[in-house]
C-alpha cells in the first residue's frame, strides 16, 4: 500500500511500478514531496492534469 507512504526526494523512475496504480496513490494520502514521476511531471502538476474541470 503506498497509502500510508512518504516519498519525500523519491525518485519513482528507478522504482518498480509496474503494479501501482499512480492516480490512486497520489490522490489517495500519499506525498511524494518533490518525487518526479516517470512522465517526467511532478504530483502536484500531475493532480493538477487529473482533477474534474469545475463547470
Amino acid at each position: 500500500m503506498l497509502s500510508e507512504a512518504n516519498f519525500t526526494g523519491a525518485n519513482l523512475t528507478e522504482a518498480n511500478l509496474s503494479n501501482t496504480n499512480l492516480g490512486e496513490a497520489i490522490l489517495g494520502q500519499t506525498y511524494l514531496k518533490g518525487a518526479i514521476l516517470p512522465d517526467g511531471t511532478t504530483p502536484s502538476t500531475l493532480s493538477n492534469r487529473l482533477k474534474v474541470p469545475q463547470i
